[in-house]
C-alpha cells in the first residue's frame, strides 16, 4: 500500500509527529514537523522524554507540538500521529 502526505486545507497547518521508545530501558523521545498548505516547513521538533509507555510518547509529542502551534497563534490544525 503506497501512503502519501497530503498538505491541510489553505488557513490550515498540520503537525505530523513521530514518537520512539527503547524497550529495555524505556528511553522515549518524540519529534515531527509543521507544514502549511503549501507544504512548507514552518518548524521543527524533538524532545528528549525518558521513561514512559509507548501512548504516553505519542502524546507528549502531540501535546509539545499543540504548546508551540499556539504559541504561534495558529488556531486551525491537524495533527497526524503515526500511533
Amino acid at each position: 500500500m503506497f501512503v502519501r502526505w497530503s498538505p491541510p486545507m489553505i488557513g490550515w497547518i498540520k503537525v505530523n509527529t513521530h514518537g520512539t521508545r527503547k524497550d529495555a530501558k524505556s528511553q522515549a523521545s518524540c519529534g515531527g514537523v509543521l507544514c502549511d498548505h503549501a507544504s512548507y516547513w514552518l518548524r521543527g521538533f524533538l524532545r528528549f522524554i525518558g521513561r514512559c509507555s509507548v501512548i504516553e510518547v505519542e502524546l507528549w509529542g502531540i501535546l509539545s507540538r499543540l504548546l508551540v502551534v499556539w504559541e504561534l497563534g495558529y488556531t486551525y490544525v491537524v495533527i497526524e500521529s503515526e500511533c
